[in-house]
């Protein structure tokens, strides 16, 4: 068989390009969040992404920049940093199987890190459109797809605030919010005020995660989720904004 092939490369080529794709789709299925895509949404979505390989120290991404592209780690590891100023600081070490940059192809907000290569790496590239096509088919990868933005996002206060403190009549002590401008007022619990004090822009929703176990020994991200779309409902924190191709699709 592989005599006969060598004699006809246009057929070689075709089994090649066939047991690529075969590869790429067992791949994607095997990797998060795209387990969840099956038949010919997964075959389709494999037969769209680019193939790209990187060297070690080789920006992939940088901080601030717009984004077109998701990368998806096939092999290798890349480090996520948050440069600024004369420090860095490194979030996180990705491995195969690990996808990034997917934030600026759903979301308004540019690059929010920079993704520098630790190993040589490839990639499997998906564009936006790619993205939002396979998004829009599949329910399952939609809310894998929304709770990945969701951990990764780094909510900020919004506003000119000020906080009261008050202690009930059973001894907890309560913090109430308190924006002028809007005349508005969000009321906090312990747990609450936790959270607040650290929306910063720079934690993420998963790192608040361990912080808040570590603090009160409970693994709580659900928890901590609604606090973070309550205090953004009322206009106190700022979170990431789909673009409207994305909350359409």
């Amino acid at each position: 068989f592989a005599a006969v092939l060598g004699q006809y490369p246009a057929i070689r080529a075709a089994f090649d390009a066939a047991a690529e794709l075969m590869l790429t789709a067992k791949f994607l299925k095997q990797a998060t969040p795209f387990v969840a895509l099956e038949g010919a949404a997964l075959r389709r979505l494999a037969g769209n992404v680019r193939h790209q390989t990187a060297e070690v120290g080789e920006l992939v991404i940088r901080r601030g920049e717009p984004g077109d592209s998701a990368y998806l780690v096939r092999s290798g590891r890349v480090q996520i940093v948050l440069d600024g100023g004369v420090e860095e600081r490194v979030l996180a070490t990705l491995g195969p199987g690990a996808l990034f940059g997917e934030a600026a192809l759903l979301t308004e907000a540019p690059r929010n890190a920079t993704v520098r290569v630790l190993e040589d790496a490839e990639f499997l590239v998906l564009g936006r459109s790619d993205l939002l096509h396979a998004v829009a088919g599949s329910s399952a990868l939609q809310a894998e797809i929304g709770w990945l933005l969701q951990s990764r996002d780094r909510p900020c206060q919004a506003g000119e605030v000020e906080a009261f403190h008050q202690e009930t009549g059973d001894g907890t002590t309560i913090t109430i919010l308190k924006d002028a401008n809007r005349h508005a007022y969000f009321r906090l619990s312990p747990q609450g005020w936790f959270v607040w004090r650290r929306l910063d822009g720079e934690h993420t929703l998963r790192r608040l995660v361990v912080e808040y176990l570590t603090e009160f020994k409970v693994f709580a991200p659900q928890v901590i989720a609604g606090v973070v779309a309550e205090l953004a409902a009322a206009g106190f924190v700022a979170t990431q904004a789909l673009r409207p191709d994305a909350a359409t699709s």
